[in-house]
């Protein structure tokens, strides 16, 4: 309950408000749960006082200085607050729908679960501010200010922040969704698990945000500056990315199927593993790009720049071979080293497990000797289209390849194309008392396949023996 006296004189005047004021420094004014919405408080000292539950629905509280008072569950709907000064103060759980609080002062006020559906805070400066769960639908923010706020969990749906200053935000989990985004400067912004879907960010600057899992589906990102932005796992499916800026950032795992990224800078972006299907590159720059591990197959891949800014144009058709033709064309002595790796490849073909796997360090250390690399690969159970596919591309690039046929019956069916077409040659090996030469292999030897004869061998260092005879002398 307001305390009658103080209440009393505020019911008397601003001059009146001013003087009492005045006149009893340190004194907090207790003014909660009063019915205000008809008294005048514009320009009125409120600074401190306790309006916990105050009724000032319509009050005119134009430039009227509120620094740290407590509006906690005050309603303030439809109250004027043009260039109030509510720094510190704080409104948790306030009703503030439709109210006017354009231009206000607001820095490091506390907004928790406040009600601010159809407010206007256009200019208002809320640097600092929690507006952690509060219900902002349908809100102007256009050209606020609000570096370093709290905006967890808050609903801005349909919001404008247009132009608006968010750098170092938090706002993670909260719901943004066609929320206008405008030109907003988000640098260093935290919005991980946001509801984004929608969302116009037009020429928007992401530097360095966290966009963890963030929902950006049918997003316009035209012209946005996402650089060194962590993309990881979000949702950019029918997002438009056109001209955006996303160099050295980080798309693992992120859904971009359907986006547009025609004229997008992925210069140094990771893609690994991110889902491209349905996607538009066109006249992308995509220097260094990483694509490990990337699922579908983009609708359209045209004229991509592989080639550093400032240097002559090298193009592709196919982001797939960006980063291989990259390093092909860098320089002599790349090209050098990709050609002297073909040439010395030595790949090891068979059933390892860990055990086996160790046993074969003697095997390793005759290939080393002879100056070439091992590459082992376990052809243990079901061999699907990605491992024989690897299998194919290693063969073809390797100088010999050792297949130990031990405790296989037959060979692999998803090996059988690769093993028939071998270009280098191809020398079967099977521990004492393990197995026996395919007959296959004995078909594919009679029509002209590089296959040497097989060789048979009883201990590690007797499989290192049989392949060092092998191994090409120059």
């Amino acid at each position: 309950m307001a305390n009658a006296e103080h209440l009393d004189v505020l019911n008397q005047g601003a001059a009146a408000w001013s003087r009492w004021r005045r006149d009893s420094p340190g004194l907090v004014p207790d003014l909660s749960d009063a019915d205000l919405r008809h008294t005048p408080l514009e320009g009125v000292d409120l600074a401190g006082a306790n309006m916990t539950g105050c009724a000032l629905t319509h009050g005119d509280l134009v430039e009227a200085r509120l620094a740290g008072a407590g509006l906690d569950a005050a309603d303030l709907q439809e109250a004027v607050l043009l260039r109030a000064d509510l720094s510190e103060a704080s409104l948790r759980a306030a009703r503030m729908q439709q109210a006017n609080l354009r231009g206000a002062r607001m820095i490091d006020a506390d907004v928790q679960e406040a009600a601010l559906r159809d407010a206007d805070l256009s200019g208002a400066d809320l640097t600092g501010a929690d507006l952690s769960d509060a219900f902002m639908f349908n809100v102007s923010l256009r050209a606020a200010v609000l570096p370093e706020a709290t905006l967890l969990r808050a609903n801005l749906y349909e919001s404008v922040l247009a132009s608006a200053d968010l750098k170092n935000v938090d706002a993670s989990g909260a719901n943004m969704r066609d929320t206008d985004l405008t030109e907003v400067d988000l640098r260093g912004a935290v919005l991980n698990g946001a509801d984004l879907k929608g969302a116009k960010m037009a020429n928007a600057d992401l530097r360095r945000a966290e966009l963890v899992g963030a929902d950006l589906s049918g997003a316009d990102l035209t012209g946005a500056n996402l650089s060194q932005c962590n993309l990881r796992k979000a949702i950019l499916a029918g997002a438009t990315l056109v001209g955006s800026d996303m160099s050295d950032t980080s798309l693992r795992e992120a859904n971009l199927s359907g986006a547009d990224l025609s004229a997008a800078d992925l210069s140094n972006a990771s893609l690994v593993a991110a889902r491209l299907g349905g996607a538009t590159f066109r006249d992308c720059r995509a220097h260094g790009v990483s694509l490990w591990a990337a699922e579908g197959v983009p609708a359209v891949q045209e004229r991509l720049r592989i080639s550093p800014e400032g240097t002559p144009l090298i193009a592709v058709d196919d982001l797939s071979l960006a980063l291989f033709v990259q390093l092909m064309c860098q320089s002599a002595a790349v090209q050098a080293v990709v050609d002297e790796i073909k040439a010395r490849i030595v790949l090891i073909c068979g059933r390892y497990d860990d055990r086996r796997y160790a046993d074969l360090d003697d095997v390793r250390a005759a290939v080393h000797a002879a100056g070439l690399q091992p590459v082992v690969f376990d052809l243990r159970g079901q061999i699907e289209e990605d491992t024989a596919a690897a299998f194919a591309t290693l063969g073809a690039a390797s100088r010999v390849v050792v297949f130990d046929v031990s405790d296989t019956g037959r060979p692999p069916e998803a090996l059988v194309a690769s093993l028939r077409e071998m270009r280098a040659p191809t020398l079967p090996v099977v521990m004492r008392g393990r197995g026996s030469e395919w007959r296959e292999m004995r078909d594919w030897r009679a029509a002209g396949a590089d296959i040497l004869p097989i060789e048979e061998y009883a201990d590690p260092a007797g499989l290192a023996k049989v392949v060092g005879a092998a191994l090409p002398t120059e």
